[in-house]
């Protein structure tokens, strides 16, 4: 539905930064490596070809036997394009920190709270986020 979206990725991040990607049930989605996070999360946003204004979703998620052990997913979406992407942001137990997405979309703050009090329990970790 939007391989568009994953095309752009490849076209734009040809150094590394995506990971991987795929297409499940129609539903498009990018392993993003973690020091990429924030400029990717712009990049989407901006590009007037892929145009993800809105922020609706992130999310941690403990994989508890894989590494990385944990995934941040994150769900955003083109009103004008009606085309979604979901990301993950994949972090170790032992070094559990990725970049802050709240100077990309202000309300992600609420959604990095609720990551950073799930966090004292997992030790993930938004980096620059004023808690």
């Amino acid at each position: 539905m939007a391989q568009l979206i994953l095309d752009r990725l490849g076209q734009k991040f040809g150094a590394g930064e995506i990971l991987q990607t795929g297409s499940q049930h129609g539903n498009e989605w990018a392993r993003v490596r973690r020091d990429a996070w924030q400029t990717v999360a712009r990049f989407l946003r901006d590009d007037p070809a892929t145009d993800m204004n809105m922020f609706t979703d992130l999310t941690c998620v403990d994989r508890f036997s894989t590494e990385p052990r944990f995934d941040v997913v994150l769900h955003v979406y083109s009103v004008a394009k009606k085309h979604r992407v979901r990301l993950y942001g994949g972090v170790s137990e032992d070094d559990a920190n990725i970049e802050t997405l709240v100077p990309v979309w202000p309300g992600a703050n609420w959604f990095e709270l609720g990551i950073h009090q799930y966090a004292t329990q997992i030790r993930v970790t938004l980096e620059t986020h004023a808690v």
